[in-house]
């Protein structure tokens, strides 16, 4: 009985892919991100990678330049309807995998422990790259905005990929 069921699971799986963006994905990274309450601006296509099923894109995730040269993960966003599948993970992986240097991080105190993975612990904001301290300024004034319409506002913390270690 248990097999049955799984294999009824598996045969209503949807297959997802996790891509390089293309400029036709452009209004729908708008669209995806202007879902949720994240930073609406700097949306350029091609930091972008992707998730897309028969219906079309389920998530987005992108890498931002900044203007020490150092990167920040942005824009991490999954559909509702999609989410639990490891979407999210597929993207950051196709995102940070073989990237040297400083990456960055804004988010949620409580989603720090999902980065973890990726060898990202939260640092103090202070030693953030000076655009990512503004940005997550700015995400701290939004959380402010969704106090005054009754929602909890959000605490942001700063998390910075640390450089895998290499082999002795």
């Amino acid at each position: 009985m248990q097999r049955d069921a799984a294999v009824a699971f598996a045969a209503t799986e949807v297959q997802v892919e996790v891509r390089r963006a293309l400029e036709s994905d452009q209004a729908g990274i708008v669209a995806l991100v202007r879902s949720e309450p994240l930073n609406p601006n700097g949306l350029h296509w091609h930091r972008f990678v992707v998730a897309s099923d028969a219906q079309g894109l389920v998530g987005a995730a992108q890498l931002r330049r900044n203007s020490d040269g150092s990167h920040e993960l942005a824009s991490l966003v999954v559909r509702p309807q999609a989410r639990g599948r490891g979407i999210a993970a597929q993207m950051i992986e196709r995102l940070v995998d073989g990237r040297r240097g400083r990456v960055f991080a804004v988010t949620r105190r409580a989603n720090v422990a999902r980065f973890a993975r990726w060898g990202f612990v939260e640092i103090d904001a202070r030693d953030a790259a000076r655009d990512v301290r503004t940005r997550r300024m700015i995400g701290q004034l939004a959380s402010v905005v969704s106090l005054l319409r009754g929602r909890r506002p959000s605490a942001l913390v700063v998390l910075e990929r640390l450089p895998p270690t290499q082999p002795a």
